[in-house]
Parts: C-alpha cells; structure tokens; sequence
C-alpha cells in the first residue's frame, strides 16, 4: 500500500488514533480521512489537522460507513469506549463491539486491502495472579475479565470474522500505554494521578509500552503483506512500584510508599462506589481492576520484534518527555500535550 493510497483513521482524535493519525502525515502519507464526533476535542491533532480530510460521524451508523468508506484502501480501527463503571457497560459494548462489527462489514463491502485492529492486552484471560502471557494466550470466559475486557474480546471476533470472509485483517494488543494525552483519561491519568499524590502501589507486574511505538507497529501491519495474525505491542515488563517510583520522580513527588494490599484494595472499592453515586464523573476502580494490578503478568513480545522490526522506546524515556510535559501543562489548567514523533516511516 503506498503512501498515496486512502486511508482512513477511527478513533482520530483519541489517545491512541491521535498519534497514528500524526505518524501518518508525518511519515508521508498524503491521502488521510478521519472519522470525529461533533464533539470530539482536536487538541490532539491541531499539528496536522489541515492536512486531513474529517468526516463527522458514528460507529453505530452503518450506512454513513459504508459511504464514507467507498475508495478506501486501508483502515486502521483505533475507536473503542474505555470504561470500568457499570453504568457504561451497555453503551461501551455497543461502540466497541457493535461499531466494530459495523467497520468490518463496510471494509468487506467496499473491498479495503487491508485493516488494522487495535485491540488491548485485556483479551487475554488472566487465569491466576503470575502468568505469562503471548498471543496464543487463550479467553477464558471463567476467568475475572472486566467488561471491557469481554467487549474488546468480542470486538476482536467480529475482525476475525472479517477475516474468515476475506478480509486481509491485522490487530494489535497493546499493554499499558504510556504518553501524553489528556491528563484525566485513559491511562495518560496515571501521570496526573501521581501528580496529584498517590500514596498507594499494587504489588503486581504489568506490560508498558511508549504510545508512539503502537502508532508505528499499527503503520507498519498497514504497510505490509502480514495478514490474520496479531501482535502483542509491549516495551517492556514492569512492576507497577517501579514505574509510579519513576513517574513520581519525574515529577518532583514523593514516590508512594504503602503497598495496596486485599484489605486496603477493598476499602477502596468501597470508597469509589460511594463516591460514584453522587457524582456521576467520578472515575469507578473495579475489584477486577485492582487485583489485576496486584498480579504478576509478563507480556511477551518476541514476535512483534521479530515480524516487525520493532525497537521499543526505554521507558525511562518516556516517563521523563510526559512527565516534562505534564509540569508544563499544570501551569496551564493541565492543557492537553503530545509527544514528539521523530522517526521517519
């Protein structure tokens, strides 16, 4: 697929989307759609908007798919709803596995060369608290997967199903992505969280990988002939301890000191559901989430290395570029940032 060929960018304006969309216009790519919502923020992408075609519109909306698509070569799918409340559930599944169904169905309709998914590392079942985990790792649906995870698990068989139909599919599994964004969603609220004094650390392991390197491994799987496989996007393995200890350096905060322990991660759950019911933005940590977090999982990504090419970022690096970035948007209502992009392609 060359770099004249249209392609189209879900979820543009979004964490993720966002620096796929800018690696695109700044690795050459001259014919960009994106798909927005009327009220989507464009903080993100202010760098290039100029040099990308915007449709408004709706996963949910079939037909607008199906319309918008004709004559597009490639898609990368990087729209999903994250969330851990309740009271999202049936919204979340809708976008993400309904909307992702409705992407599938207008690729295959208008025969695009090629889609790239970007699922999470969540669709691997976790099915006791130290594992290691590639992408042959099994779902299990006896294991504790949050919602989310089950409605990024069933996104993910609508793009298979996309590819038992002939269509030439790719997806990736991110781990923890790290970066900056806007400071109070997704995981760029780590940064702000640690910001803010977090007392408390799970004891457990996790992926983390620099955002920039999804963007390149989702360009890359665009790019080139692989289809019907996946690929576990992840810099490196780390403990959630090492990575706040990192973060609060950089910051100039005190690194938290007290282990979040079963009695202690209760008790926040407790507290977050009181909080929840009478302020409706209020964030909702699940029991899943947090033991989650207090287990021990090592991501493997031999593959992506191998198949792709991939040098991932140091942490470190990234860790210091957000959180500088972080400390200069405090000075400003914590105005939403973006890393650099300096690699070519």
């Amino acid at each position: 697929m060359n770099k004249s060929s249209p392609i189209l960018v879900t979820g543009a304006t979004g964490f993720i989307g966002s620096y796929v969309l800018r690696s695109l216009v700044l690795s050459g790519y001259e014919n960009l759609i994106a798909l927005r919502r009327s009220q989507s923020r464009m903080d993100l992408v202010k760098e290039v908007a100029d040099r990308v075609t915007w449709y408004e519109a709706d996963l949910l909306d079939s037909w607008t798919l199906h319309e918008i698509l004709r004559g597009i070569k490639g898609v990368i799918h990087a729209a999903a709803m994250v969330s851990f409340n309740r009271k999202d559930h049936n919204l979340m599944m809708k976008i993400n596995v309904e909307g992702t169904a409705n992407v599938v169905n207008a690729c295959i309709e208008n025969n695009i060369e090629k889609l790239v998914h970007v699922s999470s590392i969540a669709v691997f079942s976790r099915t006791s608290e130290k594992q290691v985990i590639n992408e042959n790792t099994p779902w299990d649906f006896q294991a504790r997967n949050t919602a989310y995870a089950i409605s990024k698990y069933k996104a993910e068989m609508e793009v298979w199903r996309g590819g038992s139909e002939g269509l030439s599919i790719a997806i990736i599994n991110p781990s923890l992505v790290l970066g900056s964004g806007f400071w109070d969603e997704t995981s760029v609220s780590l940064f702000k969280t640690v910001h803010d004094k977090l007392p408390f650390y799970p004891e457990g392991v996790n992926g983390f990988v620099d955002v920039r390197d999804v963007a390149k491994a989702a360009i890359k799987l665009l790019s080139n002939g692989i289809t019907n496989r996946r690929y576990i996007i992840s810099g490196g393995n780390y403990t959630y301890r090492e990575i706040l200890e990192k973060i609060a350096i950089a910051l100039n905060r005190q690194p938290p000191s007290i282990k979040l322990t079963k009695l202690i991660r209760e008790l926040a759950i407790l507290q977050l559901w009181l909080k929840s019911i009478f302020d409706k933005n209020q964030k909702v940590i699940t029991r899943e989430t947090l033991q989650n977090a207090s287990s021990y999982y090592h991501f493997e990504n031999d593959r992506s290395i191998k198949d792709l090419g991939l040098k991932y970022r140091d942490v470190n690096e990234t860790i210091s570029e957000t959180a500088s970035q972080l400390l200069h948007a405090a000075k400003n209502n914590f105005s939403p940032q973006y890393l650099a992009i300096h690699y070519p392609g």
